[in-house]
């Protein structure tokens, strides 16, 4: 028997696997590409989480040193050490070339500056209850830039002075800001 070769079928056919194998080759360079964006969104994601991970490493770094005996310069900055309100604005300060901050060990692009805010004697205040020396409060900015993702955070730590015992330094508070 011979197929009619005018059968409305048989004009169907190549048409219909044409789109069918177009809608298919536009499936798969859709999923190719959302798979490529959330690689691309995991590789950013790591980085910013190693850069506050260096940024806590560098906060931890700074905070051993207020256990120390802290000389503040009477106005500006000197090795890490501000003066009353006088470092620099946190949103443009430039991390890389700033001689304000004192460079942390081992972070890359990291480094801290420590502001003084204030001191009160002992007894005056229930933060400072029980202290002879009195409190000494001070803000540590930290910041690391592995990989050029910057992280920076910010604490405030209460250091209790009393005569013959070493200074109880406590955080206070935290924030993590956003910096150039």
């Amino acid at each position: 028997m011979r197929h009619d070769r005018r059968s409305p079928s048989r004009g169907l056919a190549l048409p219909l696997v044409l789109v069918l194998g177009t809608a298919c080759q536009l499936m798969v360079g859709a999923l190719l590409e959302s798979v490529r964006g959330e690689v691309r969104n995991g590789a950013a994601l790591a980085r910013a989480s190693e850069a506050l991970t260096a940024a806590e490493i560098t906060l931890g770094e700074a905070a051993k040193r207020l256990a120390g005996t802290l000389v503040f310069p009477p106005s500006g900055c000197a090795q890490g050490l501000c003066a009353n309100r006088q470092a620099p604005a946190l949103d443009s300060y430039d991390w890389r070339s700033g001689s304000v901050h004192a460079a942390s060990t081992g972070v890359a692009a990291g480094g801290y500056w420590v502001e003084t805010l204030g001191t009160l004697a002992a007894g005056q205040s229930v933060d400072c209850a029980g202290s002879s020396g009195g409190c000494e409060y001070v803000r540590v900015v930290a910041s690391a830039a592995p990989h050029g993702v910057r992280r920076t955070l910010e604490a405030c730590y209460r250091i209790r002075r009393s005569a013959g015992l070493p200074p109880q330094v406590a955080r206070v508070s935290w924030r993590e800001s956003s910096s150039p």
